[in-house]
């Protein structure tokens, strides 16, 4: 947000230092200062005011506020606060939740003309364009004391049978139409709120004025109107309409509705200056007004966030430069915030406000003590146990997504059409990864497919943690015996999963009980796991501590693989590694696995047969390209002496 130095001189009775020291102490002490440009005797701070002080802060004002906190300077009294007499020509009504205020103030016989030099002087120095008097009264205000204000040209807004000017914040009806002050029409619905008359939406409430109660020269009555809004509502409407303005800026960041009380003494005072016109009297809507609130803050509090030893006096003093109220009570601060500071509402707030105006540079850094026991979380304890444990069985973990097309929970928003839902379990997504990756068994040169998943999965009982492991394998697979290393046993999946449930529950000492296992998927909720833990005992630091290994990264290819196997009878005094010498030598960069995988020996000849994988990073591979390669292994292969290709 830009401000002018000599504006927020105007609410300073000291005067300020040079604007390099206001820059240093903004910058130490509330908001990061990230541009300085000259205008004229003038300097213009561009301030990054943060989200938790915009509340207070989107204003000349409130910038000038701070700058008196941090250099213990004395504020200007504001104008005393006036009592608005209520006149019979206004009927002001809320008829929506995301309001909270709606006070609209009469000025009968104005006169519109253009602002004098020093009020464009001023919103041209913050980029702002001069429209008339009274537009421009408004804007300038809103740049001054952060509420925002709007003015409605009274004689186009309906009167009832009491010949009294309408105004209601309402919900917008789903398709209701508006024409803005930016000349666009825009289609509304009924989560955004206008102010309306009987008849009409006079203005998207907290964003833009309609263009239709827009003041002119032809204007005579004007309609102040000063609103408390939700923020959470503008922001959705703002966004939603595309537009962003200098009012949803302010609303959106949630302003105290008290504000209005800041801001009326001196709209009323220029109106009439500007204008010449006459203040009628006004209606005041205020739904629920907000309530001074107070925080106890033991010193003992402020000592051990701060390392900072400090008296109750000490505390209060500080505070009050902030106009926060504060009293001592024994050994704590009872501290009153003002209405408009809606980010003091717990002990660590004072405690932050207490810090940043004392100088956190000025504050000794201590170092941190350990207040609370180190336990070991079962969960995450039993998961990367398992996790570890499975990927030295050969296993691998994958990660499928969360949205799937069926399920327990439907998701309001969801991200795809055919991702309505959370998935309710692992094994759809096991069962579907165990296929992909089987489709893969030759280029990744691997004989089985083991994997497992650890995630949540989210039904009609809630969140639950869940693992799931898959195993598949070709058809007829055998597998060597441990025992012999020739012997071979044929491989049952459902088996295999029974035999690693049994591992983990030896390995981790716990009890998994039994589980239904089905086409070699298997899937249970961990929560079943139960294992008694020391609330001591440290986390095993060797948890995670694997091997050195040498790892080597490479590209995934987007290409497709292509297989070719070659068998080939030898006299039994060959050896294998001379038929794969024999091999290699013809084999090129497009061949990206080799490997032996059948042997059987037959009367006086042994049978070796080898699986080629060609793939290329660059291109689909053609019949002929693979061809080149396994055309002269069978020429080389044949021309041996007692070579048979089978």
């Amino acid at each position: 947000m830009k401000v002018s130095l000599n504006w927020i001189q105007e609410y300073i009775d000291d005067t300020l230092p040079p604007v390099n020291e206001v820059v240093e102490a903004l910058t130490m002490h509330s908001f990061e200062i990230e541009g300085v440009e000259d205008s004229g005797d003038d300097k213009i701070l561009d301030v990054k005011v943060l989200p938790n002080r915009s509340h207070d802060c989107l204003s000349h004002y409130g910038i000038a506020s701070e700058i008196c906190s941090v250099l213990n300077l004395k504020r200007k009294d504001l104008l005393s606060q006036v009592t608005l007499s209520k006149t019979d020509k206004l009927s002001v009504s809320i008829s929506t939740k995301n309001s909270s205020r709606a006070m609209k103030v009469l000025v009968t016989g104005v006169r519109i003309g253009e602002s004098p030099e020093w009020l464009k002087q001023k919103l041209n120095l913050l980029g702002s364009r001069s429209i008339n008097s009274v537009v421009d009264m408004t804007n300038y205000l809103t740049f001054a004391f952060g509420q925002p204000i709007h003015a409605f040209d009274a004689g186009k807004v309906s009167q009832n049978r009491k010949g009294q000017y309408v105004f209601n914040i309402r919900d917008a009806i789903k398709g209701e139409k508006i024409t803005l002050l930016d000349g666009k029409e825009y289609t509304l619905d009924e989560t955004m709120m206008v102010i309306a008359d009987d008849t009409k939406a006079l203005d998207v409430a907290g964003v833009m004025g309609g263009k239709e109660t827009g003041v002119g020269v032809e204007t005579t009555d004007i309609v102040l109107s000063f609103s408390g809004f939700n923020p959470v509502s503008v922001r959705k409407t703002a966004k939603s309409l595309g537009i962003r303005t200098d009012a949803s800026q302010r609303f959106e960041n949630e302003i105290s509705a008290s504000l209005v009380e800041r801001v009326l003494p001196y709209a009323l005072k220029l109106v009439v200056e500007l204008t010449g016109g006459t203040v009628a009297g006004g209606v005041d809507v205020y739904k629920n007004p907000e309530k001074l609130q107070t925080v106890s803050v033991p010193l003992k509090k402020i000592t051990s966030m701060l390392n900072l030893t400090i008296t109750g006096e000490e505390a209060v003093e500080l505070l009050a430069r902030q106009n926060i109220m504060a009293t001592v009570d024994g050994d704590k601060i009872v501290v009153t915030a003002p209405l408009h500071r809606l980010d003091i509402k717990i002990p660590e707030d004072v405690v932050e406000e207490i810090g940043r105006l004392y100088g956190y540079k000025n504050i000794e850094p201590a170092p941190l003590t350990l207040e609370a026991k180190v336990v070991v979380n079962e969960e995450v304890y039993i998961t990367d146990s398992i996790r570890k444990f499975l990927t030295q069985n050969g296993f691998n973990e994958i990660y499928t997504y969360a949205f799937t097309s069926g399920g327990d929970i439907e998701i309001e928003n969801p991200l795809a059409g055919d991702k309505k839902f959370l998935r309710n379990n692992l094994s759809s997504g096991m069962e579907e990864s165990l296929e992909k990756n089987f489709k893969y068994l030759d280029l990744l040169g691997i004989e089985e497919v083991k994997l497992f998943e650890i995630g949540k999965v989210f039904t009609k009982k809630g969140e639950e943690l869940h693992i799931s492991l898959g195993v598949k394998y070709p058809k007829n697979y055998n597998r060597a015996k441990p025992s012999s290393g020739r012997m071979t046993e044929k491989v049952n999946v459902d088996e295999e999963i029974a035999r690693t449930i049994t591992l983990i529950e030896e390995h981790l000492n716990v009890s998994i009980g039994d589980v239904s296992i089905l086409s070699g998927v298997v899937e249970f909720d961990l929560a079943r796991i139960k294992k008694e833990l020391d609330p001591t005992e440290k986390y095993p630091e060797d948890l995670w501590n694997m091997e050195n290994k040498e790892v080597q990264y490479k590209t995934i290819s987007a290409y497709p693989f292509a297989v070719r196997d070659v068998a080939v009878f030898v006299p039994n005094e060959i050896e294998v590694s001379k038929v794969e010498e024999l091999i290699k030598q013809h084999l090129n960069t497009n061949v990206v696995r080799f490997a032996m995988f059948d042997k059987f020996t037959k009367e006086e000849k042994t049978s070796y047969a080898f699986r080629l994988v060609f793939q290329s990073n660059e291109k689909t591979l053609t019949e002929e390209e693979i061809n080149s390669v396994m055309n002269p292994i069978y020429e080389t292969l044949k021309a041996h002496e007692g070579f048979e290709i089978r």
